[in-house]
């Protein structure tokens, strides 16, 4: 993980860069459930606000997320995948295109990662993970194939996961993206 964070200039985003970094490094390991709410928050705040366009930064932090999935605690791993879906939804607002383009990227270079988490994690991981492989089915489509086996797979885990995989399905049909 400390790999990935070195990547990126944390300190091109001004005084706030460096703190990001840290939070995000607490926010991958931390164990307090009421922390992992708190550093979701911020971090959330940091780079894809609920009033307003993702910001400069939102591509590091997305590809950091995704690596950081790899040593989640199982505290922060919901909300990962979580704060990871509000940034692909963060695309749709921004008109800067090559923001959105690398956002996009990191989060389609997770999707064997949410693939395996919706094998072997949560009832709650594998609902957010079905929202991520449809939303990269969306992004990329050499993803759909393989999102939508994926997703009905995870269907026939549970009643909370087939109803969910019937909603993205349908939504993915009723775009034009499944014929």
């Amino acid at each position: 993980m400390k790999w990935e964070m070195d990547r990126h200039k944390w300190t091109d985003l001004g005084e706030g860069g460096i703190a990001l970094s840290e939070r995000i490094m607490e926010f991958i390991s931390a164990r307090d459930p009421d922390r992992v709410r708190e550093l979701f928050f911020l971090i959330e705040e940091a780079v894809v606000p609920v009033n307003g366009p993702m910001r400069v930064g939102a591509e590091a932090v997305s590809a950091c997320l995704v690596q950081g999935l790899l040593s989640a605690t199982p505290s922060s791993r919901r909300e990962i995948l979580y704060l990871l879906f509000q940034l692909a939804g963060g695309v749709v607002d921004t008109p800067d295109s090559n923001l959105v383009h690398g956002v996009r990227r990191e989060l389609e270079l997770g999707f064997p990662i949410y693939g395996q988490i919706a094998e072997v994690g949560t009832s709650d991981e594998r609902l957010q993970c079905i929202d991520l492989l449809s939303l990269c089915a969306r992004f990329n489509k050499p993803c759909l194939d393989r999102a939508t086996s994926l997703m009905r797979r995870i269907a026939e885990v549970g009643d909370r996961e087939a109803s969910t995989v019937s909603v993205e399905l349908e939504d993915l049909r009723r775009d034009g993206y499944i014929p």
